[in-house]
């Protein structure tokens, strides 16, 4: 939670983003530490299998990934977990990217200048095999930002 914590906090320091869930509150209770965010009611994935949305609904909120990705990528940000059970939809059905759990801050990555070390340590943070499969295969010239994004396709 520390890192989704640290996350959320320096996205509102930043203005906050329209397609990034916005943290209300952290506090700490009876030991455990609590973070209340931004009312989102559904998922994306509820509404796609609901709804049936056109392919010019599905480019809207497709469009509204890319800038949270984006802006996360801007402040050193990496998500790393990019799946549809992360991706909410506000009251006004605009997508809010959630779950920070297993972000990485890059610029704690670049800190490195060895490349391949890099794609090394962003395989084993990756949760998903397939992620991994995926830096794996490109890890001998690999753009970390670009991987990142790469890897959530």
């Amino acid at each position: 939670m520390d890192v989704e914590r640290l996350v959320l906090r320096e996205v509102d320091v930043h203005g906050g983003h329209p397609h990034i869930v916005g943290l209300v509150d952290d506090f700490h209770e009876f030991g455990y530490a609590q973070l209340v965010l931004e009312y989102c009611p559904h998922s994306v994935a509820e509404w796609l299998a609901r709804d049936h949305p056109t392919e010019a609904e599905v480019m809207r909120l497709f469009g509204h990934v890319v800038s949270a990705v984006t802006f996360l990528h801007a402040l050193g940000i990496a998500h790393n977990d990019l799946t549809m059970s992360h991706l909410l939809l506000s009251t006004s059905n605009d997508v809010k990217l959630i779950d920070f759990a297993s972000a990485t801050l890059l610029t704690e990555l670049s800190k490195s200048n060895d490349e391949l070390d890099l794609g090394r340590l962003l395989v084993s943070l990756c949760s998903h095999e397939t992620w991994s499969r995926k830096l794996d295969a490109c890890r001998d010239h690999i753009e970390v930002k670009l991987a990142v994004t790469w890897s959530s396709m």
